[in-house]
């Protein structure tokens, strides 16, 4: 990581790459489980769909027989019971849609705050970033400076020495 000098903060500066990093997963974690939330909202809502379907060709069904021939009271019943029986299934997948879209809606709660979690993850490291790159030029400008004078040492002793 450094070179030269140490940089007293190198393990400010890989706890903060770490902890971008775990950001990152946690953020990318909380978009699939977001995928996932949507993937079974939609097939929830195929699955109501298809009931409410089944329900209203079943009845249109029942509708052309009974303008065909006259059912018995107890088929009219059966079928009465029968039609209940899938509002009550489409209650339920109704119910089932619901808690996945409640599902779905703390999913993008858990990726807005993931993705807070990530920018601030970001902008730490990026300080840390910025002043491990300041420590790095005046580390430049210091060995730069001490190179100078060991050159004037250099130069005043040559200098002394062709004097005498």
């Amino acid at each position: 990581m450094t070179n030269g000098e140490d940089y007293d903060l190198d393990v400010l500066l890989e706890l903060r790459e770490k902890e971008k990093g775990e950001a990152e997963e946690r953020y990318a974690r909380a978009m699939r489980r977001v995928e996932e939330c949507e993937e079974e909202v939609r097939r929830n809502q195929q699955v109501l769909n298809d009931l409410v379907a089944k329900r209203r060709e079943e009845c249109r069904r029942f509708d052309a027989r009974v303008c065909e021939e006259t059912p018995q009271i107890v088929e009219i019943r059966n079928f009465d019971h029968y039609v209940q029986g899938l509002l009550d299934r489409e209650r339920e997948a109704k119910q089932e849609v619901d808690a996945a879209r409640k599902a779905l809606r703390r999913a993008k709660k858990q990726v807005e705050q993931a993705n807070q979690e990530m920018l601030e993850a970001v902008r730490q490291l990026k300080a840390v970033e910025k002043h491990y790159e300041k420590w790095q030029r005046e580390q430049a400008i210091e060995q730069k400076r001490r190179r100078a004078a060991k050159m004037d040492d250099v130069a005043a002793r040559i200098w002394r020495e062709r004097r005498r």
